[in-house]
């Protein structure tokens, strides 16, 4: 079989240097070489060979004003319990550097815009099993965090280094907006179609590897697909075996148009595969496009994915309930929970402690009133440490408390109703592939929604401390009756501690 015409030719172009390129121009004639090249290298949307990078675009890649990446240094800090020699309890604080790129796409009012991962632009609120910081210990707090632009990770020479302050994000997509005031380098180029993408397309990444230096990779799309549900991330990347490392979270990723012969931007590097340096994920643009525009992400639900809340969705739990169809417990973040009907239809959501079943206890417990519509948070009751539930109707509740109860209702809603698709959509999994697959997707939505309930439950401890304290002696069964005032408390009989550490999931993917 003869040689591709696109290798037969590389020779020539090869030693072709910038002050004797071959005449072509993509308003102009084509060569005959020049078109042979698009022939081998464009098949489709976009081209399979970098020699396809028409000449003028080729030059602009070498110009000062291709720098459009940026070395982004995110430093943090974070503030560690320990305790002293004395058994006293101190604390101190411990800096994290990371670096990572960015790079700078739109100006407005004197204002210029980029466009990095989430996980580069910001670090954990605290740090735990679920969000490892490294260097530092669980249990601290995040005191302070700052954004800037460096020349590389070496760069010490704080007035020269540019600001920048952060405008949104999106966890799911792992893409985060920051701002300067200081002039930056746009991107020059289009945005492109990732969903036009096909496997043998020619990439190129322009960003910081290990934040040492600006490099250029170019490498090729190994698969146009691929769904990734890797801890909270809910997006679809493509996978390309451009050769590339951690400093590079951020980088944009752009291919040639075959229409034009110049570089898209069709996406933003954001992991890779742990076991395979040679399989790094990226984000398609035809995801970034709304947040980089808007600032914000209005994604449309995939079928089981979000059931709302309806009157129908919440009749539904209260027939299965009554049915007894099957068991009424279910996982809440690490932990186990229960969901039972009481006389007034009222759903009553508890969520046991850390010893269960060992110990007997419920750390957090949720009334889901009937009321009108998909029902309402009626009370609630936390475990203060003691082993009683302190209850408090929500409406006698400060602000902050009503929101963290009502957002734990409404993700142990989701996670009831979830469980129980699956465990219906699992009794069909072996009649086809279809059923099967979704059966595999809700299973995946139960364990995305992991760290959120972990979360909630840990911010519910802190809330049991602004509850009142359970009257000495009260044995209360019940909670909150219609007649009693708004603000009164009853516990419930003695429980367990309610302890809620959690526990990591590991993914294939690094960040």
């Amino acid at each position: 079989m003869s040689a591709p015409l696109f290798a037969l030719f590389m020779p020539a172009l090869l030693a072709a240097g910038p002050e004797n390129q071959l005449p072509i121009s993509p308003k102009g004639p084509q060569s005959a070489v020049q078109k042979a090249i698009d022939a081998a290298s464009c098949t489709g949307e976009y081209a399979d060979a970098i020699l396809a990078l028409a000449p003028h675009a080729r030059e602009f890649e070498r110009q000062p004003e291709a720098n459009y990446s940026y070395c982004l240094r995110n430093t943090a800090s974070f503030e560690c319990p320990y305790y002293g020699p004395d058994g006293r309890l101190r604390k101190r604080n411990v800096t994290v550097v990371a670096h990572g790129t960015a790079f700078a796409y739109r100006e407005k009012n004197d204002e210029f815009y980029l466009i990095t991962n989430e996980h580069v632009a910001s670090w954990p609120s605290v740090s735990d099993e679920d969000h490892e910081v490294p260097g530092v210990p669980h249990g601290c707090k995040k005191v302070d965090e700052q954004l800037r632009l460096v020349r590389d990770q070496s760069d010490d020479y704080e007035p020269g280094q540019v600001p920048v302050a952060r405008v949104a994000g999106d966890v799911q997509l792992d893409a985060a907006i920051l701002k300067s005031r200081q002039k930056l380098n746009l991107l020059p180029y289009r945005f492109g179609r990732s969903a036009l993408l096909k496997s043998g397309n020619v990439v190129e990444i322009r960003g910081y590897p290990l934040g040492l230096l600006q490099a250029t990779n170019f490498g090729k799309v190994v698969s146009a697909y691929d769904h990734d549900r890797e801890k909270s991330w809910d997006h679809v990347d493509f996978v390309t075996d451009a050769l590339v490392s951690r400093g590079n979270s951020g980088s944009p990723v752009l291919a040639i148009s075959c229409r034009t012969g110049e570089l898209e931007l069709v996406g933003l590097y954001h992991a890779a595969y742990r076991e395979s340096p040679a399989l790094n994920v990226v984000v398609g643009v035809d995801q970034l496009r709304e947040l980089m525009e808007t600032f914000k992400r209005t994604r449309p639900l995939r079928p089981g994915e979000e059931m709302p809340l309806t009157t129908e969705a919440r009749g539904a739990l209260v027939t299965a309930l009554a049915k007894k169809d099957g068991l009424p417990y279910f996982r809440l973040g690490d932990r186990l929970a229960r969901a039972q009907l009481d006389p007034e239809n009222a759903i009553v959501f508890d969520v046991f402690g850390d010893g269960f079943p060992t110990r007997d206890g419920v750390a957090v417990s949720l009334r889901d009133s009937p009321g009108d519509g998909p029902g309402s948070l009626e009370a609630f009751g936390v475990d203060g440490g003691d082993g009683r539930l302190r209850w408090v109707r929500t409406e006698a509740a400060d602000a902050e408390s009503q929101d963290l109860a009502r957002r734990l209702l409404d993700l142990t809603r989701r996670q009831l109703l979830r469980t129980l698709a699956f465990r219906e959509a699992s009794q069909l999994a072996k009649g086809s592939r279809e059923a099967n697959r979704h059966a595999s997707d809700l299973l995946k939505q139960l364990e995305r929604a992991r760290a959120d309930g972990n979360d909630l439950l840990r911010s519910m401890v802190e809330v049991a401390l602004r509850l009142p304290e359970p009257a000495p002696g009260d044995a209360g069964s019940a909670p909150v009756e219609a007649s009693q005032s708004p603000d009164a408390a009853l516990s419930l009989p003695p429980a367990g501690p309610g302890d809620l550490g959690v526990a990591q999931g590991a993914g294939p993917r690094d960040r």
